[in-house]
């Protein structure tokens, strides 16, 4: 027995309410369960029951063993003095001065094995093999559910650097799109140059990728002498001299915080940096132009300056360099960085239409071919946008695998079911 599991057979009153009596033998008669509250607070919320005859409204607290009530220390905490009724599993007979209903002799042993049955697979996936048996209009509510989770998730996070950046939208924004120039791999690295460079100095050069690029090699630490240097290196190491000393700037991290191994030479740091670095260029006002993107938009179809048509990596020329950001990885930008962007400028300001072009945006979008979703196909559950790939990541991540398939319609339907 879980203490969610506890939650659910409450909600859904799934025990037997003939005949019920608190541990004081008093009549007891469930009008309304309450709502259920995932925040701090007792579990149940305005819940209305008649106890020996009165009517009472108020909070039901649920626990698997009665003395957690103390374990807890609920009764040390004002939030809890408007529960009416304490709902346990395992009574131990102990006095809190609140009705207190013992549910164990009131659930089917049937419900309890089917429970346990199906939340015992080693599957990550534990609906796997009745999951072709949903009603897709089930499925698509479940997905509704967790696109507007993961979108509201991402964009809190977005908002939490905003009020750390004092309400500098345009500093925000290039630091959250430097992040996803890391492409997960070089996350961390893009993160902490893009946080120790004000974006105010990245306008006043902007007109200028080659300051640009001296700026943000600089800064990264990959103008560090080497062995094998090239006259490209050698200009932009002069040049970013130069901007350390007028705009009193320090290394931001050291070179060997980037990460090249087991990459492919496009998705090399040099490379990323480089890109970034003429993304900016053409775009003064980073947050407006990201803010207002549309489907139709070139924003980014960006190409690296001169050099990086032919390097990858510094000294060493490559005929299949392009310098151009490919089109997996505009569509990974658009996913992760512009639509949680758009709604989260929609989430602060409560502009449900900014909301609803991040989710266009997505559907706009061809579904992500990654591992999460291969797992999905092979269900039989195929996603055709982005908005459902994303969908579908949220429900693997966050329910799937904590096997929180209680508070999944998917998954509690079958358990109904069985």
């Amino acid at each position: 027995m879980s203490e969610e599991f506890l939650h659910y057979i409450w909600q859904f009153q799934l025990f037997n309410k003939k005949e019920l009596l608190t541990q004081n033998g008093d009549p007891i008669n469930i009008i309304s369960v309450g709502t259920l509250n995932r925040n701090s607070g007792p579990d149940f919320l305005n819940a209305e029951i008649i106890l020996d005859g009165l009517k009472w409204h108020g909070h039901v607290e649920i626990h698997i063993n009665e003395k957690d009530w103390y374990n807890h220390k609920h009764h040390e905490d004002g939030a809890y003095k408007n529960v009416i009724l304490h709902v346990i599993w395992n009574s131990q007979e102990i006095e809190t001065g609140i009705a207190t209903l013992e549910l164990q002799d009131h659930v089917s042993l049937s419900l309890l094995n089917r429970y346990e049955n199906f939340i015992s697979p080693s599957n990550e996936i534990l609906c796997s093999s009745q999951i072709g048996s949903i009603d897709p209009i089930v499925i698509a509510g479940m997905q509704g559910k967790t696109l507007a989770q993961r979108l509201e998730r991402k964009s809190n996070d977005i908002i939490n650097l905003l009020k750390e950046r004092k309400g500098d939208w345009e500093q925000t924004t290039f630091e959250i799109l430097g992040r996803s120039f890391g492409f997960k791999i070089n996350s961390d690295a893009f993160s902490t140059l893009c946080e120790r460079i004000p974006y105010k100095i990245v306008r006043k050069i902007g007109q200028n990728i080659f300051q640009l690029e001296a700026l943000f090699f600089g800064m990264s630490g990959l103008l560090e002498i080497t062995e094998k240097e090239d006259a490209y290196k050698e200009k932009l190491r002069s040049e970013f001299l130069y901007l350390q000393k007028k705009y009193d700037l320090k290394v931001a991290i050291g070179a060997v915080e980037w990460k090249f191994l087991r990459l492919r030479p496009h998705n090399f740091p040099t490379v990323r940096l480089a890109q970034f670095s003429a993304l900016l260029s053409f775009n003064d006002n980073l947050f407006s132009s990201l803010l207002n993107y549309n489907s139709s938009s070139n924003l980014l179809e960006i190409q690296a300056s001169d050099y990086w048509h032919s390097h990858f990596k510094f000294g060493k020329k490559s005929e299949s360099a392009s310098g151009k950001l490919g089109i997996e990885s505009q569509r990974n930008l658009k996913i992760n960085t512009l639509a949680p962007l758009i709604f989260s400028y929609g989430l602060y300001y409560d502009n449900e239409s900014y909301k609803e072009e991040a989710v266009m945006l997505l559907e706009s979008i061809t579904s992500e071919h990654n591992v999460i979703i291969k797992k999905w196909k092979k269900l039989g559950v195929k996603p055709k946008s982005a908005s459902e790939s994303q969908s579908l990541i949220e429900l693997y991540n966050e329910f799937c695998l904590r096997k929180k398939c209680l508070s999944c319609t998917i998954g509690s339907g079958i358990i109904r079911q069985l």
